[in-house]
């Protein structure tokens, strides 16, 4: 039996879902790399094709985190073990306030998920929360439901894009 922190990577990947978990992944390290005093008037938005994009309070912190820009992207490619930010774009705007850290929740799940990193398990219940969300406001807001894999999706009855395709 193979162990889940390899098997884990390997059905990500299979998923098409790599790209999606690293630029969650590269968010959700911004509070831990910059600090919490940078975390209260900056937040990170996304990730895409290599460039992240952050929001900042006002363009006094703006100007603060240009001047730091490369310590922090070196700091955060070390955080992640992989050059996955190449470069960091700031734009001004309305940052939520950082939540406390909390005591981590009992999750029944995670004492029988032996050698899982501590930063994937944060992806995949980041992206479970996210999903289980979506999946919410599609039902309230009365989506189609697929025949063939049950899943809600956008557009007109029938078959959704994916079984179309099959």
């Amino acid at each position: 039996m193979r162990a889940l922190n390899d098997a884990l990577p390997q059905a990500i990947r299979g998923m098409g879902l790599e790209r999606q978990v690293r630029a969650r992944a590269v968010v959700a390290k911004w509070r831990t790399v910059v600090g919490d005093v940078l975390a209260r008037v900056s937040e990170a938005s996304f990730l895409r094709s290599g460039i992240l994009w952050v929001t900042v309070t006002d363009s006094v912190w703006q100007q603060e985190l240009n001047m730091r820009k490369e310590l922090i992207i070196t700091r955060l490619n070390d955080a992640l073990g992989a050059k996955l930010v190449q470069d960091i774009r700031f734009r001004p705007g309305m940052v939520s306030p950082p939540t406390p850290e909390k005591e981590p929740e009992e999750e029944p799940w995670r004492p029988f998920v032996p050698g899982v990193q501590q930063d994937w398990q944060e992806t995949v219940e980041t992206l479970r929360a996210r999903i289980l969300e979506r999946q919410k406001v599609m039902a309230e807001e009365g989506f189609p439901i697929c025949p063939r894999c049950r899943r809600r999706f956008e557009g007109d009855p029938g078959l959704c894009p994916v079984c179309r395709t099959r």
